[in-house]
């Protein structure tokens, strides 16, 4: 099966939001996220990870999201989706093409996320 295939068949919708920044009326930056598109992917848990720091712990989960070839991504961005009835928000760390293949049935994005979790 394709990697096209599998994102096509086993998909879901995507929102990717972007970090904007934004003038208050007092002169301060804030910075939002404005939606840029929505693009269907596969979410696939990577893995999961829990570090003590101050104030509690921090757990986090990693996740591999396979995109159709050419997706409009960078680090930093964000991938809403719901699941179930809740809505999960994954951070963008990194993306590849693997293999520089952007034609025929392995082209696909590859991108890097980690979800943070409330502290424990």
């Amino acid at each position: 099966m394709s990697a096209a295939s599998v994102i096509a068949r086993y998909s879901r919708p995507l929102t990717i939001t972007r970090p904007t920044a934004v003038v208050g009326s007092s002169g301060g930056i804030s910075e939002l996220y404005a939606p840029i598109g929505e693009v269907r992917g596969f979410v696939q848990k990577a893995s999961g990870s829990r570090s003590e720091q101050y104030g509690g712990q921090r757990n986090s989960i990693n996740y591999k999201v396979f995109l159709p070839f050419g997706s409009d991504i960078l680090p930093e961005d964000r991938i809403e989706y719901l699941s179930g009835p809740s809505k999960r928000v994954l951070r963008v760390t990194g993306a590849v093409n693997p293999g520089e293949v952007g034609v025929g049935p392995l082209s696909r994005m590859e991108v890097d996320c980690y979800e943070e979790l409330p502290r424990g």
